[in-house]
């Protein structure tokens, strides 16, 4: 009997030393696997770093985005070289900090692209050489389908920041003004950055001229005033209301700009109700702003059934820089209306035209 108790506390001995050496064994064998890891610990971080900025992507709204470019870090990381643009080849020995500017780098998300090529721009100073500065150009003439590592709003948006960066030069590059006059008027190119062209002719009018003498029969003052002359001309496009708002900003400041033609566009423009309809909002805006009362029948009706939102709240608008007596109770009547936007606007206008009528008795 004694023998067979024996036998069991043996047994019963043998089973908790294996089960214990088991456990012991597992757990000392468990940092083997750690080397793989510890063995790149660039890798590693690099996983790191780019899923805390796919979190803060995904946290404003991106989840789409975030969820790419979490995807891409959890794979092995493969290095996508930057496709060598045709219009670029010429260049292939530009400077570091300019191919920061026009070479796209596709292994970059377009957010973090978009980033990457703007503070590259921000990053350039106001001594460029001609050699970048062409480089420059030519990057603002090229297609908007050449660059695909970003969208056309997004390349136009990096080649607004360099227009504004070529005026900004010191000197002013030599034949900017006729640059700029040439991509307004250039069919060819995209419509937004023919916009963006003609935006600059007053900062470049401004930065040629400051607040001197205009020399009118220079080429750089006939290339722009023909660029303005061909803009205000493009019916049914942005160009003509951007290239308003340029002349009436520069016959603000400079005499040689003629304030009665630029009151004669803006009427033509707001008056004409077959004309692209946000030219008309900005001519309306800007009839009030200069006191054209000859605008006022057109802005009455525009007030009540323009035909969009915008043009509603700009003839409405108008209404309190110019408006009689009569156009309280018109102003009072749209207050009244669903629209917040329109009651806003009429409510202003109410405000503007009470004070102004005040004024004038």
């Amino acid at each position: 009997m004694r023998h067979k108790i024996a036998l069991r506390i043996v047994v019963i001995l043998f089973v908790c030393i294996a089960v214990g050496l088991f456990f012991w064994f597992k757990k000392e064998k468990l940092p083997d696997r750690q080397p793989e890891a510890a063995a790149n610990p660039q890798s590693l971080s690099s996983t790191v770093q780019v899923n805390q900025v796919a979190s803060q992507i995904g946290e404003r709204g991106n989840v789409e985005l975030a969820t790419n470019i979490v995807s891409a870090a959890d794979m092995p990381s493969q290095s996508q070289p930057s496709k060598e643009l045709e219009y670029l080849k010429p260049f292939a020995d530009m400077s570091s900090r300019i191919c920061n500017v026009v070479q796209p780098d596709f292994s970059l998300a377009p957010q973090l692209e978009y980033q990457r090529r703007l503070k590259a721009v921000h990053a350039l100073d106001s001594r460029l050489t001609p050699e970048e500065i062409k480089v420059l150009l030519t990057f603002l003439r090229s297609p908007v389908d050449a660059d695909t590592s970003l969208d056309p709003l997004s390349i136009n948006s990096i080649k607004n920041e360099v227009m504004d960066l070529l005026i900004q030069q010191e000197p002013l590059p030599q034949d900017l003004g006729k640059e700029l006059a040439s991509m307004a008027g250039d069919p060819s190119l995209d419509s937004g950055i023919r916009d963006y062209s003609v935006q600059h002719f007053a900062p470049y009018f401004k930065a040629r001229w400051g607040s001197g003498d205009v020399d009118t029969e220079s080429p750089d003052y006939q290339e722009i005033m023909q660029g303005y002359d061909q803009a205000v001309k493009m019916t049914n496009t942005s160009l003509q209301g951007t290239a308003l708002i340029g002349l009436y900003a520069l016959s603000e400041e400079y005499k040689v700009i003629d304030r009665q033609n630029v009151e004669q566009l803006a009427f033509q423009m707001g008056n004409d109700s077959s004309n692209f309809v946000n030219t008309r909002v900005t001519a309306i805006q800007l009839c009030g702003r200069m006191g054209l009362k000859e605008i006022l029948p057109m802005t009455r009706i525009e007030a009540q059934s323009g035909e969009t939102i915008q043009l509603r709240m700009s003839a409405i608008a108008t209404l309190g820089d110019l408006g009689e007596k009569e156009d309280a109770a018109l102003a009072e009547a749209l207050a009244l209306e669903n629209d917040v936007r329109i009651q806003t606007a009429a409510k202003s206008a109410i405000k503007r035209l009470t004070r102004r009528l005040e004024r004038d008795h």
